[in-house]
């Protein structure tokens, strides 16, 4: 071998280590971005189950009482259910005068939006919500 030739690739090989490490670690970064938002999708499908069992256990009690008019207890109780089970969880249902139709509406704070959202308000455009219409048949 020339020794000019074995002069300049000396270092060649731990700047081609280098260089592997950089790619190995954006590889490794990426995985852990992708690790993180997969947990935040578990996180919120699971409070969107939380909150469609809320409302139908609310809804179970309309359709064994055969109305939609709670008691004032039987609602509080609900409600405490709901800011309980969900990150500022809110609970509300709206009867109409009929007492045979009712909204119930369950809103949450998101996982994925706990970290963006600046206000303590539970309204607003950060929170979650679901929406299910009640009708009793008499």
């Amino acid at each position: 071998m020339n020794p000019n030739t074995m002069h300049s690739e000396r270092g060649f090989a731990l700047i081609e280590v280098l260089v592997s490490l950089v790619i190995f670690s954006l590889g490794v970064v990426g995985l852990m971005g992708m690790q993180t938002r997969a947990l935040q999708a578990s996180t919120d499908a699971q409070d969107r189950s939380m909150a469609a069992m809320l409302a139908n256990s609310v809804t179970s009690e309309m359709w064994a009482i055969k109305s939609t008019s709670l008691g004032n207890s039987a609602v509080e109780a609900w409600k405490e259910q709901v800011s309980g089970a969900l990150p500022r969880g809110k609970g509300e249902i709206t009867e109409n005068i009929s007492g045979t139709d009712a909204t119930i509406s369950v809103k949450w704070l998101s996982n994925t939006r706990k970290a963006k959202s600046t206000s303590d308000s539970t309204d607003g455009e950060d929170m979650n919500q679901f929406i299910t219409k009640v009708v009793i048949p008499k």
